[in-house]
């Protein structure tokens, strides 16, 4: 052991550049007692040297006698030199390390290099995860995102109609295809209208004043008998005279209360002129003076009496009269029917002669009748049956469903109404309806739906190809690969083309 100790030692010592012995270290004795004094290696000689091992070389046998106490010391001097040198770890120069906060994670630097089996490893697992990325893909759109559109344009024909026999009653509670008949709603207005004109007439006027009594008995329950020219007294005492005979109805007595009873009378001046055109007024009955039916028989009027005049003044001619006759009829005829316009309930219509506008009066003043102005008041009104234009065409398309459903387009027909008559009494209007009408068929897309859903392309093409009432259809599949419908409604859409509106 000392033997191997001293080699590595002067082994060592010789690659530090130390001056070279005269006497090797196995000559040395010790100084007491003869025997030589144990030197263990320094820590650093434990570990294996770097490189290649060097070859053991014998040492040279010398008396341990000629090595002096000088000597020796000088041999442990250098021992400690070396055994401190190989003690300290070399450390490279370099910046001054940054103090490393608390907080701040340590780490550490490490190379790498792949090698060729890591490489192919790598490319199996990138492939691996692609292709199951992809296969993932492929199955979420062809479930989850599965999708199936068809768009269907329904068959549409256009046919001559023959003639039919239409009813429409305001009575009706719906359709009557076997009956012919439509429901309809019945309207029916009055409206008056006063038009004033200019007289263009001039001459000396001798006229009596004109109005309105109501005349009262609380005599007694017989009705009274006034003849024309009944004498009617003002408060002022001017005269007027009842202008036609009529017969005043008995009060009503019950339980020894008496109700008077009423009625109306015209009545005119005694004597022309404009003094007679008072306000209202009470009146009481001359010929019954002296008598207990003065007091049970009176009279009032509610407004002023008119008409009355004396001298040359403007008057209405006759041709003015009934000039402005003609003209407020016609207006009032076609404010009727205007206002009929405005009266009709929102998607229905009135055709031509289901309509009557009936002239009930006209009030215009005698020829002469004295004045720069005069009024002409017309009295009109309005019955008409309407009825859905839907309801038409739909009581069509029922009359000619008879193998599959239609559905009636108005944008490509085209009706004919002729006898048209409308009964007012009765509230119904016939006619018989011919034209052309364009039917089409009547599809059911939640019914398509529900039969194709869960099918292949192939197994809804045979569906839709036995569906009558199909012109053509397109489908679409999401995504395109996907081979069978989803069972899902939901991700099924059926749309059937509207037919055309205009």
């Amino acid at each position: 052991m000392a033997n191997s100790y001293d080699k590595a030692s002067d082994r060592s010592l010789g690659s530090t550049g130390v001056p070279a012995r005269s006497k090797p270290i196995s000559d040395i004795i010790p100084p007491k007692g003869g025997q030589r004094r144990g030197i263990q290696p320094p820590p650093i000689l434990k570990k294996p040297a770097v490189g290649p091992k060097p070859a053991v070389l014998p040492a040279p046998e010398t008396a341990a006698a000629d090595i002096s106490s000088g000597e020796r010391r000088e041999i442990e001097k250098i021992d400690r030199s070396v055994a401190e040198f190989f003690s300290k770890k070399p450390v490279a120069p370099s910046a001054p390390a940054r103090e490393r906060q608390s907080d701040e994670p340590g780490f550490a630097i490490h190379s790498w290099k792949p090698s060729s089996s890591n490489a192919y490893k790598r490319v199996w697992i990138w492939g691996g995860g692609i292709a199951g990325g992809l296969i993932g893909a492929a199955f979420l759109l062809s479930t989850v995102f599965a999708r199936v559109v068809i768009n269907i344009r329904p068959l549409a024909e256009t046919s001559t109609l023959p003639p039919l026999a239409i009813r429409v009653l305001a009575d009706a509670p719906a359709l009557d295809p076997t009956r012919g008949v439509i429901p309809g709603e019945m309207i029916e207005f009055s409206e008056i209208k006063t038009f004033e004109n200019a007289a263009s007439g001039r001459q000396y006027v001798s006229q009596r004043a004109r109005g309105t009594i109501v005349i009262s008995n609380s005599y007694s329950s017989q009705p009274q008998v006034l003849v024309v020219n009944t004498r009617f007294a003002a408060k002022d005492g001017k005269i007027f005279r009842l202008e036609k005979a009529m017969t005043v109805p008995g009060a009503k007595v019950e339980n020894g209360t008496i109700t008077p009873s009423t009625i109306v009378a015209g009545v005119i001046a005694a004597e022309p002129g404009a003094a007679y055109n008072i306000g209202p007024s009470d009146f009481v009955v001359p010929g019954f003076q002296g008598t207990p039916k003065f007091k049970g028989f009176t009279a009032k009027s509610a407004e002023a009496f008119s008409g009355g005049f004396e001298g040359d003044a403007a008057v209405a001619t006759e041709s003015d009269i009934k000039k402005a006759v003609e003209q407020a009829t016609a207006e009032t005829f076609s404010a009727l029917r205007e206002s009929l316009k405005t009266k009709i309930p929102q998607g229905f219509r009135v055709i031509e002669g289901a309509r009557e506008v009936a002239i009930l009066s006209v009030e215009a003043p005698q020829p002469k009748t004295p004045g720069d102005k005069f009024s002409v008041k017309v009295s009109g009104k309005v019955s008409a049956l309407v009825f859905r234009e839907s309801d038409e065409g739909d009581l069509v398309a029922v009359i000619f469903s008879t193998t599959t459903p239609r559905v009636f387009i108005p944008a490509k027909s085209s009706f004919e109404r002729k006898s048209v008559s409308l009964d007012v009494s009765k509230r119904q209007l016939s006619y018989v309806l011919g034209g052309s009408a364009a039917l089409g068929a009547r599809l059911d897309a939640e019914l398509i739906q529900k039969n194709i859903t869960g099918k292949t392309p192939e197994e809804i093409t045979k569906i839709l190809q036995k569906i009558a009432g199909i012109e053509a259809y397109k489908m679409k599949l999401f995504p395109v690969w996907l081979w069978r419908a989803p069972r899902d409604t939901g991700k099924v859409r059926v749309n059937i083309e509207p037919f055309p509106s205009s």
